[in-house]
C-alpha cells in the first residue's frame, strides 16, 4: 500500500475540494468561469487563474487520472527531493505548461489578426468582436480554415487541469529514477518509467505534429501544456541532479 507524502496528499485534497465545489456550489457557472484559465487577452482572464486552473478538472475521470499519476509517481519524487523542491517543481511545471500553451496560441492568433489587418479589417474591431465571444463570417473568406479556427477557438478557449504540472513531475521522476518499474493496469505488466515517459510525451508531440489530431485522448486535451510541463520538469530536475553530482 502506498503511503502518501504530505505535499502530494494536500495537493490531491485541494483538487478534490475544487472539483466538488465545481459541481455542487449554488452558482457553479460563476465559480468555474473564475477558476479556469482564459486566454490572457480575453476579458474573462484574471491573474489568479494561472494558479487556480491547475486545481480544476473537466470531469471525474479527468481528475482521477491526474491524481492517480500524482499519487503513484509524485510520492516517489517527494520522498527523494523533499517538500520544498517538490512544490517548486510542481508549480514551475504548471507555469511552464501555461507559458508554452499561451505562446503558441498567441502566435497563431497574431498571424490570423495580421492577415485580416492586411486585408483591410481593423485589428481593434476584430479584437473587440472576439472579446464579446463573437466572430464575423467575412473573416472566413480571408483566412484559411485552420487560421480561422485557431483565431476563434484559441481566443475563447479555456484551460484547466493539473496535467501539465503532473507531466512535469513524471518527467522529473524519470530523470532521477529512469529504470524504476511500475505495473500497468491494462495490461498488468511492469514497465520502466523512462519508457512510460517516452510514450506519454511522444504521444503529445505526435498529436501536435499531426495538426492536433489526438493519439491518446480526445481533442480537448492540451498537448502543448503537457509538453511545456514536461520540458520544465526535465530542465529543473536535470539542473538539480547535475548540481548533486
Amino acid at each position: 500500500m502506498i503511503k502518501l507524502t504530505e505535499t502530494v496528499k494536500h495537493i490531491v485534497l485541494i483538487n478534490v475540494i475544487f472539483f466538488i465545489a465545481s459541481i455542487t456550489l449554488a452558482d457553479t457557472t460563476l465559480f468555474n468561469k473564475w477558476m479556469v484559465m482564459y486566454y490572457p487577452l480575453n476579458t474573462d482572464f484574471h491573474l489568479w487563474q494561472v494558479v487556480t486552473h491547475l486545481f480544476m478538472h473537466l470531469d471525474f475521470m479527468h481528475l482521477l487520472s491526474n491524481m492517480l499519476l500524482l499519487v503513484f509517481i509524485g510520492t516517489l519524487l517527494e520522498k527523494a527531493i523533499g517538500k520544498n523542491k517538490f512544490l517548486i517543481l510542481y508549480f514551475s511545471a504548471g507555469l511552464g505548461a501555461v507559458i508554452l500553451s499561451v505562446l503558441v496560441d498567441y502566435i497563431q492568433i497574431e498571424l490570423a489578426l495580421n492577415t485580416l489587418s492586411n486585408s483591410g479589417f481593423n485589428k481593434l474591431d476584430v479584437m473587440s468582436t472576439l472579446t464579446n465571444g463573437k466572430y464575423s463570417p467575412a473573416w472566413e473568406s480571408v483566412l484559411t480554415e485552420s487560421s480561422f479556427k485557431n483565431l476563434v477557438s484559441n481566443f475563447n478557449k479555456i484551460s484547466l487541469g493539473a496535467s501539465g504540472a503532473v507531466m512535469g513531475v513524471i518527467v522529473a521522476t524519470a530523470v532521477l529514477f529512469p529504470n524504476v518499474e511500475f505495473v500497468l493496469m491494462f495490461p498488468p505488466i511492469p514497465v520502466k518509467l523512462k519508457y512510460l515517459v517516452m510514450f506519454y510525451v511522444g504521444g503529445d508531440v505526435m498529436s501536435v505534429i499531426l495538426t492536433g489530431t489526438p493519439l491518446l485522448a480526445s481533442t480537448n486535451i492540451g498537448h502543448m501544456a503537457h509538453i511545456g510541463g514536461a520540458i520544465t520538469g526535465f530542465i529543473i530536475m536535470w539542473y538539480w541532479k547535475k548540481r548533486l553530482i
